[in-house]
């Protein structure tokens, strides 16, 4: 399980994986996380334009339709 840290400007902690746009923290979020940060104003790149919210809102969905 890793930690992982998205955001489209700031670099990781320490311990930390980082993901630039909301893909590639979906990809990472399929391997397994145990901590999570999300950055809710993404959009400072052109292919960051979804934000920390798209993230938790994925999340939400998931884990309310998993039974």
């Amino acid at each position: 399980m890793i930690n992982l840290y998205m955001d489209d400007i700031r670099e990781a902690p320490e311990g930390w994986v980082l993901a630039r746009t909301v893909e590639s923290a979906k990809e990472w979020l399929r391997s397994g996380v145990e901590h999570l940060s999300l950055d809710h104003d993404m959009g400072a790149c052109e292919e960051c334009t979804a934000a920390g919210l798209n993230v938790g809102d994925m999340l939400t969905l998931a884990t309310t339709f998993v039974s």
